[in-house]
């Protein structure tokens, strides 16, 4: 789903003139965009929720910094994105992408979270993030490239660019052969 700038902007703008009821409204309507977005730069589930949580905490408490009728939209893109930034600051964690194995014991679930993190860090940051937002965040590229201001062709492109450069990492560590 689209994230509208013009119905964030509403939702902001009501905080700011002391509806504290539009929370709840720009909580439900924005949150799944935020979480895809964060986790594309975090990388981990959890981290991301945490930063989303954070993030959200802050539009309440800068509410009064929001220009009505300027994109709100970019503005709380722009709280997560630097929530995400300093929260891996003050926490020092690994950035690791989250992975469920059924059938795998915890020691082998860790080595190939390890791995993912791995073979992740070879993208771009914006390749992470469009490839994260496809895969995780089950955005289609129209959707990617307007919520993150970049033409459908762009995301495309990052996409295809991200699945080369996982494929011929996962070939050269034997992971799958062709």
């Amino acid at each position: 789903m689209k994230v509208d700038a013009n119905i964030v902007d509403g939702y902001l703008s009501s905080m700011r003139s002391g509806d504290s009821g539009c929370f709840e409204s720009l909580y439900e309507y924005s949150y799944n965009l935020l979480y895809a977005y964060v986790l594309s730069l975090t990388g981990d589930g959890f981290t991301a929720e945490d930063v989303v949580q954070d993030t959200f905490v802050k539009i309440i408490n800068g509410i009064t910094k929001y220009k009505p009728g300027t994109n709100g939209l970019a503005w709380i893109i722009q709280i997560a994105k630097n929530t995400a930034l300093n929260y891996d600051d003050k926490q020092k964690r690994i950035v690791v992408v989250e992975y469920e194995a059924k059938t795998k014991g915890p020691e082998d679930r860790i080595a190939e979270t390890d791995y993912i993190k791995y073979i992740l860090k070879k993208l771009s940051v914006k390749e992470r993030q469009v490839f994260t937002m496809y895969l995780y965040g089950e955005y289609n590229f129209r959707e990617i490239a307007e919520n993150l201001g970049f033409s459908v062709s762009c995301a495309e492109r990052r996409y295809k660019s991200a699945v080369k450069k996982l494929k011929i990492a996962l070939e050269k560590d034997g992971v799958i052969y062709e």
